[in-house]
């Protein structure tokens, strides 16, 4: 690092690593004459302080001086075009827009996950209750095998030992009741096995929903985070580009002004037409300029006229009239423009303004201002009003 010249320009010390011709060439190309000017200097200033075999230029000397102390800071740090400015918007957009969509995706991922333990779950408990069934409907039949079998023993069975009759009857009846009690108790186990599958398939569904629930929220709280993050960079991404736009105009309007009074010293007003707000809205209207070049041609006049001998001129303050005896009348004035020129000459005197020109600039820059200045300005535009007529 080294010292920086004393200018009227607010400039940081030159870095030695910097590549000043690079950036200088990117401004350049991009059109920014003013942050050519700028990188130019800093190159100059960096062969000198460290003695490099490159030679200084002033290709854009002239635009050095647009560059203000706030434009300054904003090409410290490197300088992005437009595009590249949009880009870096653009990303932080584009980052915005993928993490919604990776937060979509996520949430229909657990969603998708979910559902398919809860399918895997009841389709598992289809099968038991089908395996179940076979079960005890192959038990069902095999007591119903097992009551017809004896059915058709059991007469002979008691014929051989001597029971006939009633008591024949008695054992198939009985033989019947002990089916149907069998053919009860496996059908109560059946459906008790049914109401535990239905029981672990509701509790199976119940966890699977809860740990959905949870992964949702802990994929919103993550999302939320990162949302936060990407708005506070975007957001001064924002501020930046807003702080540099807001630089840019600034020096503009700065380089403007001077071109504008320094061609108003010589009788060229247009200038004046460039002269802008912020909002790109004028300053100086035609008939502002045209009154102003009025007033700079009648005080050439004037000097024009006293460099031909002595006289006298009279200024004009209300109803109060005081005479200048080293001033003579101004050429090409009669009458009530004569009148007006010395009025505003006097107005010139109020305000602490030697050159007319530059108090009708001052005319403009009080515009805004509702007492005594604006007062002023009024009386002073009526002035020159009539000196144009």
């Amino acid at each position: 690092e080294n010292g920086q010249k004393k200018t009227g320009v607010t400039r940081p010390t030159y870095n030695a690593n910097t590549d000043y011709m690079a950036l200088m060439q990117k401004a350049a190309a991009a059109g920014d004459l003013s942050a050519a000017g700028y990188y130019e200097q800093q190159r100059n200033d960096k062969i000198a302080g460290t003695g490099s075999k490159y030679k200084p230029t002033a290709t854009y000397a002239d635009y050095y001086n647009r560059v203000d102390p706030a434009r300054a800071s904003v090409l410290e740090g490197g300088y992005l075009t437009a595009a590249e400015q949009a880009g870096r918007g653009g990303y932080l957009n584009g980052a915005l827009t993928a993490l919604k969509d990776n937060y979509d995706t996520q949430t229909a991922a657990i969603g998708a996950e979910s559902d398919a333990q809860i399918q895997m779950l009841e389709e598992r408990s289809r099968r038991q209750k089908e395996q179940q069934a076979a079960k005890y409907d192959n038990l069902s039949r095999q007591l119903y095998t097992d009551m017809m079998d004896e059915r058709r023993v059991l007469p002979d069975q008691l014929a051989a030992g001597g029971y006939t009759g009633g008591a024949t009857e008695s054992s198939l009846l009985r033989n019947r009741l002990s089916y149907e009690q069998a053919l009860r108790a496996n059908e109560g186990e059946r459906l008790s096995g049914e109401r535990d599958i239905d029981l672990a398939l509701t509790q199976g569904t119940l966890q699977q929903k809860i740990a959905r629930q949870q992964a949702e929220r802990e994929l919103a709280g993550s999302y939320a985070t990162q949302y936060a993050n990407l708005m506070g960079q975007l957001q001064t991404q924002q501020n930046y580009e807003a702080e540099q736009e807001l630089a840019r105009k600034q020096a503009d309007i700065s380089y403007a002004l001077e071109a504008a009074k320094t061609k108003a010293a010589l009788g060229d007003f247009s200038g004046y037409a460039m002269l802008t707000d912020l909002n790109g809205n004028r300053l100086f209207s035609d008939a502002d300029i045209a009154q102003l070049a009025a007033a700079y041609q009648a005080q050439a006049a004037s000097k024009s006229g006293s460099s031909g001998g002595g006289g006298s001129r009279r200024y004009y303050s209300g109803n109060d009239e005081t005479t200048d005896p080293a001033v003579e009348k101004p050429r090409g004035l009669t009458g009530d423009q004569y009148k007006a020129y010395e009025s505003l000459m006097n107005f010139g005197q109020k305000m602490g303004i030697k050159s007319l020109v530059a108090g009708a600039y001052k005319l403009a820059s009080i515009k805004s201002s509702d007492e005594q200045d604006g007062k002023l300005y009024t009386k002073a535009k009526t002035i020159l009003e009539n000196m144009n007529k």
